[in-house]
């Protein structure tokens, strides 16, 4: 397991509750936005932009069409590059969990 798996598996729910938070929302932006640029070899780095806005609009329940229509177009990158069973706890957490918020939308 690598940190990034790591840190998303431990931090992952927390993360969604502090981007509510105005003043906290500038700093997981940046937390998130570097965790996934510096591992540019992970699949995550692909969708690291959409994976951001759909935080974002999860955590302000404020989940457009627009960002639905992203993480589908995400899910279909996922599945055609993605080996899953190769993927670390957290990196799976982190699909699963936007994938469920996204998709019961």
């Amino acid at each position: 397991m690598n940190y990034q798996d790591l840190t998303f598996s431990v931090i992952l729910i927390p993360l969604v509750k502090l981007l509510k938070l105005p003043a906290a929302k500038f700093a997981c932006h940046h937390f998130i936005q570097n965790l996934l640029r510096d591992n540019q070899t992970g699949i995550l780095f692909g969708i690291k932009g959409t994976i951001l806005s759909c935080l974002t609009s999860i955590s302000q329940n404020k989940l457009t069409q627009e960002r639905t229509k992203d993480f589908h177009s995400s899910l279909t990158y996922l599945d055609k590059n993605a080996n899953f069973k190769e993927m670390g706890e957290g990196t799976i957490q982190m699909i699963l969990f936007l994938a469920d918020a996204v998709l019961k939308d």
